[in-house]
C-alpha cells in the first residue's frame, strides 16, 4: 500500500506546531537555562513526538489494510455508490365480495368493480440523495380497478433541506418541488398501501378524489414556533397547478392554486400524543376547501411493541361559486383502532359525505376490520363495509373485502398507525 508521505502529514505538522511553541515558551525563560540545555531538550521532544506520529501511522495502514482484505473477502465486495437510489416495491391486492353492483367513483359510466380480485396497485419508490442536503423521490404506480388499467408517476420531487445560494435553513424550512402529495388534512398525506383501512374514506375521495389530492408545485414546510420539549407547531404553504381538485371547473392545469395548513403535534405524556392540524386550498376564484383533523394515540412505553390505540378524524368543508354545485358541502369520518398484540389490529370508522353538486343528497357508511401481520412486510386485512345513502346506486351495499400488502426492496419506515 502506498505511505503517506511525511512532509503533508498533518500529525507531523500538528507535532511540529506543537514543538514550536514550547520552543518559544522556552526560551521565554531562556535566563534560567542554557540555551545547549533547551537545545538538547526540544531534540528529545522532537524525537519522541516522531516516534509517536509513526506508531500512529502504523497503525492507521494497518487497519486500512484489513479494511480493505474485508472487502476483498465479503460477498459482493463491490461498495456501491450512495448515490445510487434505494428502492422499495410495495403492492396492494384486492378481493372484494358485493350483493349490489359497484363502480369506480360510484359512477355507473365507469368501470365496474363489484365481485372482482383485482391487483389494486403496485408502487416502485425510487429514492436517493442528489447532494448532502438534496433528496430526489420518484415513485411510479400501476393501478388496476377492475377490468381497466393505468400507469403513471404518483409522485416524483426534490426535496431541499438548504435555499440554494443562501446556504442556510430558516426556520428548519425544507422546500418540495415536484408532484407530490398535497398537505390537506391528514390521510391525504398517506400512500393506498399505508392507509389504516382498506379504503379511503368516501368523504376524502369526494373532496380530494379518488386516490387523493397529488398536484404538482412548490411546497415549503417550516417551523412557526421552534420546536420546545413535548410541542412543535408547523406551517406549510404550497404553491400548485388548478384544475386537480374536484369538482372540475374551468380551470386548467396552468391556473395557479394555493395551500396552507398548520398543523401542531404535542405529547402529551410518555403514553399519550395528539396531532392537530387546519387546512385551505383555494384557486382564487370560484372554488375553496377547508379542512381540519385530529389524530390522538396512545402507547405506553412499557407496551409498547404489543398495546397501542388511536382515535382519528377528519372534516371537510367546501365553498363553491360556480355553476351546478352546491354553495358549501360537507364531509367527514372517525375511526378507532386497537392493537391486540404485536401483530393484530382492529377497527372500526365511520363516515358521512355530502354530494358535491346537492348537499341534500347525503351517504353514511360503516366498517369494520381486523389486521393481521403474517411478517414485517406482509400484511393481510378483512373488511365489511356497509352503505345507506340518498343515492339508490350505493344505499344498502354491503361489501366484504380481502385485502393483502407486502413490500419487499429497501423496506421503508411503517406508516403511523403502526407499533411493533
Amino acid at each position: 500500500m502506498h505511505r503517506t508521505h511525511r512532509a503533508g502529514n498533518p500529525l507531523r505538522w500538528a507535532g511540529a506546531g506543537f514543538l514550536a511553541s514550547a520552543l518559544c515558551a522556552a526560551r521565554a525563560v531562556g535566563q534560567e537555562a542554557s540555551t545547549g540545555e533547551l537545545e538538547r531538550r526540544f531534540q528529545a521532544l522532537e524525537a519522541e513526538q516522531a516516534a509517536e506520529i509513526d506508531r500512529l501511522e502504523r497503525q492507521v495502514e494497518a487497519l486500512t489494510s484489513e479494511l480493505e482484505e474485508a472487502r476483498s473477502a465479503a460477498p459482493g465486495s463491490e461498495t456501491p455508490s450512495i448515490f445510487n437510489p434505494a428502492i422499495s416495491v410495495m403492492g396492494t391486492f384486492i378481493g372484494r365480495a358485493d350483493d349490489k353492483r359497484a363502480f369506480v367513483a360510484d359512477d355507473p359510466l365507469d368501470e365496474r368493480i363489484d365481485d372482482r380480485m383485482s391487483l389494486r396497485e403496485v408502487e416502485i419508490d425510487l429514492r436517493a440523495a442528489v447532494s448532502p442536503s438534496v433528496e430526489g423521490v420518484l415513485i411510479a404506480a400501476f393501478e388496476q380497478d377492475g377490468d381497466y388499467q393505468r400507469t403513471g408517476i404518483e409522485e416524483g420531487y426534490l426535496t431541499l433541506g438548504r435555499l440554494p445560494v443562501l446556504n442556510v435553513t430558516p426556520a428548519g424550512l425544507r422546500i418540495k418541488v415536484g408532484k407530490f402529495r398535497a398537505s390537506f388534512g391528514r390521510l391525504n398525506r398517506v400512500h393506498v398501501h399505508d392507509l389504516p383501512q382498506v379504503t379511503y374514506p368516501r368523504s376524502l375521495e369526494r373532496f380530494l378524489g379518488t386516490d387523493g389530492y397529488l398536484p404538482t408545485g412548490v411546497s415549503g414546510q417550516f417551523f412557526l414556533l421552534p420546536p420546545r420539549g413535548a410541542l412543535a407547531l408547523e406551517g406549510t404553504l404550497e404553491l400548485l397547478n388548478g384544475g386537480d381538485v374536484p369538482p372540475q371547473s374551468s380551470a386548467t392545469a396552468s391556473d395557479a392554486a394555493g395551500l396552507a395548513q398548520v398543523r401542531a403535534f404535542a405529547e402529551l405524556s410518555p403514553a399519550h400524543t395528539l396531532d392537530l392540524g387546519v387546512s385551505a386550498w383555494s384557486d382564487g376564484s370560484e372554488r375553496s376547501l377547508y379542512g381540519i383533523y385530529a389524530t390522538y394515540e396512545w402507547s405506553p412505553p412499557a407496551q409498547g411493541t404489543w398495546r397501542s390505540f388511536i382515535l382519528g378524524s377528519e372534516f371537510f368543508r367546501g365553498d363553491f361559486d360556480q355553476a351546478g354545485l352546491d354553495g358549501d358541502p360537507l364531509g367527514g369520518y372517525a375511526y378507532a383502532q386497537y392493537q391486540l398484540d404485536a401483530w393484530t389490529y382492529c377497527g372500526a370508522r365511520y363516515d358521512r359525505s355530502e354530494e358535491l353538486d346537492d348537499e341534500e343528497l347525503e351517504t353514511d357508511s360503516y366498517s369494520v376490520y381486523v389486521t393481521r401481520y403474517a411478517a414485517k412486510y406482509l400484511r393481510f386485512r378483512l373488511a365489511y363495509e356497509r352503505a345507506e345513502s340518498d343515492l339508490e346506486l350505493v344505499d344498502g351495499r354491503d361489501t366484504l373485502l380481502l385485502e393483502i400488502n407486502y413490500v419487499y426492496g429497501a423496506h421503508p419506515i411503517d406508516p403511523y398507525w403502526v407499533h411493533r
